[in-house]
Formats: structure tokens, sequence, C-alpha cells
């Protein structure tokens, strides 16, 4: 694009997430998923809607914090969203009642700031998303590839993450693999979402495990950590790496390619 790389803060994103996450639970009356989880959509979504900030502006981190408590948040959103869930089926939701959500989220991740100044201008998280990031989010499509919908057309791709109820192009596998294959060879970014909540991903350990099929006449299933045992696997990873790829990809929720 052109323009010089900066360093945007992630917790932004994350924060507008979970203020339109709320919102929507709230006026669903608790029938979406609620947690932590998401899409990729969700990254463009809010930048669209709310712009971007530098991260050293906006961390997310009270004073003495590395990390964010995002259990005990959660542990005070929840019951605060299903009374308001419950005051909404008696007719009793005040005008202001997202308030109280928004007092939790500064609460944990600290206010939002309206303006600021960088590299001494300033700007507000729209002015700096379009002057400085200059990300276009109309340039991203969204790809999956499931076998009980009609391809070449849009749907609600029907996952507890998908909270936003967004709709992607539904693309056979084969297509699936070229677009992301043309996408990389021509220099285009390629953002991969897929389950993390299988047995074989680990947030706690670092690593994500993954299962390869050898095509023998045993089907013997091999497994390993990415991170161990690489030399060992290395032959059968280039007889099985186009089969294994179709394996993760089948598990993949979306794709978006810009």
């Amino acid at each position: 694009m052109g323009k010089k790389p900066v360093d945007l803060a992630e917790i932004f994103t994350a924060r507008n997430s979970y203020h339109d996450k709320a919102k929507l639970y709230v006026l669903n009356n608790g029938a979406i998923s609620w947690g932590d989880g998401g899409e990729l959509h969700d990254v463009i979504n809010m930048y669209k809607k709310y712009g971007a900030v530098p991260q050293d502006v906006y961390t997310g981190l009270k004073a003495g914090q590395t990390t964010n408590n995002f259990k005990e948040m959660q542990g005070k959103l929840k019951p605060v969203l299903d009374s308001l869930v419950q005051a909404s089926s008696k007719g009793k939701l005040t005008d202001n009642w997202m308030d109280s959500v928004d007092a939790i989220l500064d609460e944990y991740l600290g206010k939002v700031p309206a303006n600021f100044t960088y590299e001494g201008k300033n700007y507000t998280p729209k002015t700096f998303a379009k002057e400085v990031v200059g990300i276009n989010p109309e340039d991203y499509v969204e790809l999956s590839s499931y076998k009980d919908y009609p391809y070449y057309q849009k749907f609600v791709v029907p996952i507890p993450d998908n909270w936003s109820h967004d709709s992607d192009w539904n693309v056979p596998m084969k297509d699936l693999t070229s677009i992301i294959d043309n996408a990389v060879t021509k220099g285009y970014s390629v953002g991969w979402a897929t389950d993390v909540s299988e047995p074989y991903f680990s947030y706690k350990n670092g690593w994500l495990m993954f299962r390869i099929w050898t095509w023998t006449r045993s089907m013997q299933r091999i497994s390993r950590p990415c991170s161990q045992n690489l030399k060992k696997i290395k032959p059968l990873l280039k007889i099985c790496v186009r089969k294994a790829l179709t394996i993760f990809l089948q598990r993949m929720t979306t794709v978006c390619t810009s």
C-alpha cells in the first residue's frame, strides 16, 4: 500500500468486538454465543466501524499489568449481560443500558481514546485508520468451503463464533486452495481462521499438534507436535503435504484474502 508500517493496538479491535457482541447478545435475548471467540471478519468490521489506534496509545493494560485478566472480566460481564436480557424481556431496559457494559470494559481494558497525537499530529481512531494505516476494508473478501451449501454463493457461516452473522463466499475446496496459492504468489495477504478449541491446539503449551495420515495399506496415523521430531517426519511430509493441507483446510472456518 506504500504506507509506513505501524504497530496497531490489537486490544482496540478486541475491545470494540466485546462492545458490539454484548449489544447483540442482549438484543437477541442471549441467543448468540458469548465468549472470547470470534472470526477474521471481526478485525475488518471493527476497523471499518471504529478505525484503529497505535499500540503505544492504547495497550489495554492497567498500571503494573503485563497481561489482561479476561477470565475475571468475563466473570463480571456475563452476569450483567444476563440481567440486561432479563430486564429487556420485561420491557424494563433503560436507554443507557450499554453504559454498564462499557464501565466493565473500561475497568479492565481502559477507556478508548477519542483522539491522540501520533508523530506530532492529532488524530481520531477513524482519521488515523484512513490517513496513516490506509487499509480499505472493501478490498477484503471472505471465503469458506462447505459441501452442504451451494457453491459460488454467499451464506452465513453456521458456527457459534460468527456472532455477527456475517456471510462468506462458498467455493469448492480445490478452488479455495487455488485462490490461496494465487494470492500468496502475487504478494497479497491471506488470513486463515480455524478452530483452536480442538485437542490438537494448546494455548497453554504453545504448540499445534498436526495429524498426518500415511496413505499405506495399514492407514497408519502419525501424530507429532510440529516443534518436535521434524527430521523423523520430513520424508512423510514430502509425500503427504498436499493431502495434509486438504485435511487442515477442511477444518478451516474462513479465509480472508486481500
